[in-house]
């Protein structure tokens, strides 16, 4: 296997990932809200299911709309720089900016997410109780897509 094939290799896979978050968005509820869920403790966790019923905010529901978004994006992004570096560089330099580069995307989205992330946690916490609790249109209430 050449240099430049293993190279693409990772681009190629990191692409993917951005694409499968990206086609999470037509699922009931996209792939990082099953990441969250799943550093809360898990759905059969109290944690995990206080963290799982705030789903009824439509708010709470567009933060992870928007979180995946951004994070598919990213990685779609990433992917594409990658594979343009290892097609106009040479294989040493483009073996090299490749491993740095995913830490770079990882510590901006991380520090992105972390940001947005608290930020909606305020407004959601400033909001008056059940102002924002909807089921809007399109949405599921908790525990009927049986993915909890």
């Amino acid at each position: 296997m050449s240099g430049r094939l293993y190279l693409l290799d990772g681009a190629i896979l990191t692409g993917v990932f951005g694409l499968v978050c990206l086609a999470s968005l037509a699922t009931p509820r996209p792939l990082m809200f099953h990441f969250a869920l799943e550093t809360n403790g898990g759905a059969e966790s109290p944690r995990g299911r206080e963290f799982a019923d705030l789903w009824r905010y439509a708010a709470f529901r567009r933060v992870f709309v928007i979180m995946t978004v951004v994070w598919g994006l990213a990685f779609v992004v990433q992917a594409a720089i990658s594979a343009t570096i290892i097609e106009a560089t040479s294989t040493d330099r483009a073996f090299v900016i490749n491993k740095i580069l995913p830490y770079i995307f990882l510590a901006a989205l991380g520090g992105w997410t972390a940001f947005y992330g608290l930020r909606a946690k305020r407004r959601g916490e400033a909001q008056p109780a059940g102002a924002a609790e909807t089921s809007g249109p399109g949405q599921r209430d908790p525990g009927q897509d049986g993915d909890e």
